[in-house]
């Protein structure tokens, strides 16, 4: 009986090189490094965010005087309604500002700190102006 044999040299009888009996590894390219992420801001402190809150408290009470200036100077109604939605965004942006830097101070009972005390005649003053702006300019 005539068996076909294989051959079991590295090249078969056509001078081919013979099919590994282990499997070729797949090589897949390496995964492409994404960008580093940016590295997180450092928080700013507390006087920082005071420092801000402050100057935005003053440009909020600017806005309100230019719109009560504006309000008594019988101005435009377009341009009263810009001086007052200015001021809103202003004194807005002051209340939160204050609220960014002071509330992490604040303890269980919503007391700030004696040395943080004076900020809130401050924003009571700007709440105060923002509730008079609401009063008065009815968009």
């Amino acid at each position: 009986m005539g068996c076909a044999t294989e051959p079991t040299g590295p090249a078969d009888s056509t001078g081919a090189p013979r099919p590994s009996a282990t499997p070729t590894p797949v090589t897949t390219p390496a995964p492409t490094p994404s960008p580093a992420a940016p590295a997180p801001r450092p928080q700013p402190s507390t006087a920082e965010l005071l420092t801000r809150a402050e100057a935005l408290a003053a440009t909020g009470r600017e806005s309100y005087k230019d719109f009560i200036r504006a309000l008594r100077a019988d101005a435009d109604a377009s341009e009263v309604q810009v001086k007052a939605r200015r001021a809103k965004t202003d004194l807005r942006g002051a209340l939160d500002a204050y609220n960014e830097a002071l509330d992490p101070l604040r303890d269980d009972e919503g007391l700030l700190p004696r040395e943080h005390e004076g900020h809130e005649a401050v924003i009571q003053q700007t709440a105060t102006f923002l509730v008079d702006l609401e009063k008065l300019a009815k968009d």
